[in-house]
């Protein structure tokens, strides 16, 4: 095996336990490095990168979700049946999959909404620089917190309502939110 690469990575997203009642819906994002890979409500691909395969079924209401991006090495499953949301690298590449890859899934249900996150990194090995260390960003991807500001942009011009009363970024992982 080449030196920068390994058999799997594998990511799983917190369990929604009630992800069966009807009253729930659920929206699962994963991200490496705050870019969007892959994005899904209620059972529909809103945002992917390099789509391979899709195959979708539909259980009882509930949809059931294999996503293949990235020529086939990016495997992500999607399950609303059992709650369930992952993914899996195989063969890992460094140079393309190093970083943080985030797994968030947001809960919708009966008014409220709570979101939960994991993490995991593919590691690079020491002296090595994958190659997003030295690329200008791809404008074709989406950022995660990109997304997350316009969204709270918006909520700002609604103030009655919202009651936010500004968003201070402190550095590229935090966002403060003054109410």
């Amino acid at each position: 095996m080449h030196p920068d690469q390994y058999d799997t990575f594998s990511l799983s997203c917190p369990h929604v336990t009630d992800a069966n009642n009807n009253n729930v819906q659920i929206e699962v994002t994963w991200t490496l490095n705050d870019t969007i890979w892959l994005k899904v409500e209620d059972g529909e691909k809103k945002i992917y990168n390099q789509l391979t395969t899709f195959r979708k079924k539909s259980i009882t209401g509930k949809t059931v979700l294999r996503v293949l991006l990235n020529n086939g090495r990016y495997f992500f499953d999607y399950d609303e049946l059992m709650g369930d949301f992952s993914m899996e690298i195989r063969p890992v590449h460094v140079e393309e999959d190093a970083g943080v890859w985030q797994c968030h899934v947001t809960v919708y249900q009966e008014g409220n909404t709570h979101t939960l996150t994991s993490r995991s990194r593919v590691k690079v090995p020491h002296g090595h620089r994958p190659h997003y260390a030295h690329l200008p960003a791809d404008s074709s991807h989406y950022s995660y917190l990109s997304v997350l500001e316009q969204h709270l942009s918006l909520e700002l011009k609604d103030k009655e309502r919202n009651k936010i009363t500004s968003f201070t970024r402190t550095n590229q992982g935090i966002l403060q939110i003054n109410r």
